[in-house]
């Protein structure tokens, strides 16, 4: 009799043991096992989470601007400003400029431009020719007491826009008034990818000009950026 009501009890506590497990495993969220991890929502972001921006999002030309070549979009832009500080004062600052874009000579490379006043512009040439279409160092000297200030952005010539800007809109203004010709459409733009061809061509034989541009006043103004 003691062994029937032992085996009773042992029976019922596995009996309950077992309903309890069955309770817990409905109660608990299973996975969809119709939907690879793939398919499966992604977790919720939260504040903390960095939101990465799409690519639809990040700042596109517009439809018409599309057509123009990039390097000639690019040609038209102006950098963002920089700003280096030298310990030399104002004047010294500019005594060492003009000695140092002057030291350009025949067949090497090196800074070379000019100055107004506390103005000045320098690129990166050649003694042998000069790029038309080379980033220019638009810059302004201001005093800091016993130091000085440069403040500056990466640009291009200002007469070869002048130039680009009204080639290219002759370009655009002859397609638009013979489009139906198809042929002036089309030689339109392929004349702006040949003006893109003679910037990347230039972009190739000199690379790294704005770099060495940096370099150059940090070395002869004895400048840091901030």
């Amino acid at each position: 009799m003691t062994t029937h009501a032992t085996a009773n009890k042992t029976d019922a506590g596995n009996g309950s043991k077992a309903i309890c497990r069955v309770s817990n495993l409905l109660r608990s969220p299973s996975p969809d096992p119709r939907r690879s991890p793939k398919n499966q929502a992604p977790p919720a972001m939260t504040e903390a989470s960095p939101r990465i921006q799409s690519p639809a999002e990040s700042h596109e030309p517009s439809r018409w601007l599309r057509w123009i070549p990039p390097r000639v979009r690019a040609f038209f832009s102006r950098g963002d400003q920089i700003c280096l500080h030298s310990a030399v004062s104002a004047d010294a600052l500019i005594v060492r400029l003009r000695k140092g874009l002057g030291s350009v000579v025949w067949g090497s490379h090196g800074a070379s431009g000019y100055l107004f006043g506390t103005s000045f512009h320098v690129c990166w040439a050649t003694g042998m020719f000069r790029d038309s279409f080379a980033p220019v160092f638009h810059g302004q000297i201001v005093s800091s007491g016993s130091s000085s200030i440069i403040r500056g952005y990466f640009s291009h010539n200002r007469f070869a826009k002048l130039f680009v800007s009204v080639w290219c809109g002759g370009i655009i203004l002859m397609s638009v008034i013979f489009v139906w010709t198809i042929f002036m459409p089309l030689a339109g733009l392929g004349l702006l990818w040949a003006l893109n061809g003679m910037m990347a061509i230039g972009e190739s034989l000199h690379p790294g000009r704005e770099q060495k541009i940096l370099d150059f006043l940090q070395a002869t103004c004895d400048a840091n950026e901030i």
